[in-house]
């Protein structure tokens, strides 16, 4: 545990007890940035001296303001520090307010929006990304958009065998600057956006915007220093500018689906992709030590949201011989987790678990060993059974998300079975259900 934490924890009980004991009216505590502690304690008119158990205090650097009410009528900085209901504040931040402490409703996009995260980096997440999107749009014959926010290692340009104008093209981070710059909404299509090949879309289409040009070292240069400007930091900024970007690719393109590939751990883009602008989540973990904090964060952040977040958990790149067994513990070890979660609607919730072998035709995208030939054969007609089963999982969602929100509502109500939205293998069996018929004809 921190210090200062520690010890913001501590001064809360004091004041509390002071509180309770009607020594003192109300308090503040600010943690500000240099870890110093403020405190701001409203007394009555007639206090005078100090409150020794606070004065001693040695474990942080904390400074102490005594408050009275004709202060407070006289200075409008201890009006604000006052107004707030939040009596404790430690939401001065650098970075992950988005992951900390976000705004926990979903934004509202006319496509579904589908976030491929991970935890740890190495497990596969933007291949099963690439994959599922020529999937969708071959078998499906659907339009994809893919947004690549894996900012500071961008991976996608890996995929699709992209020729040198689509690499060279800028990308999301250019495009939210230049619309700030400007004012204006740049050519999306023609200047931002990748349209990718036939070859890996059949009757649908792909385009995709990357994170940014890193084609050669002036373009380079240029993303880097737009990554520095961009404000991926904050909170309700951050959010709208993904908003705007999410609204300009729906106004141009009207696409199926929206697929966002996150940057992996706890970070503010994956906070921002994962808890707020998303309708599901394909979250991939692994069934290690290494992996369950992550897991648990994720779990329990979705699990407590507002509005619903669909989950779809993987356990990727697994060996054949051990596959039936890694998914069983897994599904078995999340589960139990998630049981002992508060639930606020006391509704069982299970979370299915899909997997993917380890398969050396997809391990070699993007390297020199890369068999073109392959990619599009197991994409087109040799597809894996542990890939379709997890892409059709995929597809259900976005087909219960394609439906009127009034729709949704209806389906949910009438299920066949009480199940939480957290189950995504139920989509399917309440689209298909009897009891759904009557909603959806």
């Amino acid at each position: 545990m921190l210090i200062v934490l520690e010890a913001v924890r501590d001064i809360e009980k004091i004041l509390e007890d002071l509180t309770d004991k009607n020594v003192i009216k109300d308090y503040r505590i600010i943690l500000r940035l240099n870890m110093e502690i403020g405190v701001y304690v409203r007394v009555k008119d007639s206090f005078s001296g100090e409150l020794e158990a606070l004065e001693n205090y040695t474990k942080a650097e904390i400074e102490t303001e005594y408050v009275r009410d004709t202060d407070i009528e006289e200075d409008s900085f201890y009006r604000s520090v006052f107004s707030s209901n939040v009596k404790t504040d430690l939401r001065i931040r650098r970075q992950l307010f988005n992951v900390i402490e976000y705004d926990r409703d979903t934004s509202s996009s006319d496509s579904p929006i589908i976030t491929f995260y991970s935890y740890k980096g190495g497990v596969g997440r933007t291949t099963a990304l690439a994959l599922f999107a020529s999937y969708y749009a071959i078998h499906h014959k659907k339009k994809v958009v893919i947004m690549d926010c894996d900012f500071e290692a961008p991976g996608i340009a890996n995929f699709y065998n992209l020729d040198t104008l689509s690499l060279s093209k800028p990308g999301i981070v250019e495009f939210i600057l230049d619309k700030q710059t400007t004012g204006e909404t740049p050519d999306l299509r023609q200047k931002y956006a990748i349209e990718v090949s036939r070859e890996y879309c059949g009757d649908g289409s792909i385009y995709m915007m990357s994170a940014g040009s890193l084609y050669d070292e002036d373009d380079r240069n240029d993303y880097l220093e737009g990554l520095a400007r961009i404000d991926i930091h904050g909170a309700s900024g951050a959010r709208k500018q993904f908003e705007s970007l999410i609204s300009d690719i729906n106004e141009e393109f009207n696409p199926d689906v929206i697929l966002i590939d996150s940057k992996a751990g706890f970070n503010d883009i994956s906070g921002l992709a994962v808890y707020q602008l998303s309708n599901a989540v394909v979250g991939f973990f692994g069934n290690d030590i290494q992996t369950k904090p992550g897991l648990h964060f994720f779990l329990k952040t979705i699990l407590n949201k507002k509005e619903k977040t669909d989950i779809l958990i993987v356990n990727s790149i697994i060996s054949s011989h051990s596959f039936k067994k890694i998914v069983k513990e897994s599904s078995e070890a999340i589960n139990a987790f998630i049981n002992t979660l508060n639930q606020e609607d006391d509704k069982d919730v299970f979370v299915n678990v899909s997997a993917i072998m380890r398969n050396p035709v997809l391990e070699n995208i993007g390297t020199h060993n890369e068999n073109r030939d392959g990619i599009t054969a197991f994409i087109k007609s040799h597809i894996s059974a542990d890939c379709k089963n997890l892409f059709e999982k995929i597809v259900s969602l976005i087909d219960f998300y394609s439906l009127p929100e009034v729709t949704q509502v209806e389906i949910m109500e009438n299920a066949p079975e009480k199940v939480s939205s957290a189950d995504v293998e139920t989509f399917r069996k309440r689209i298909e259900s009897d009891a759904c018929e009557g909603v959806l004809h």
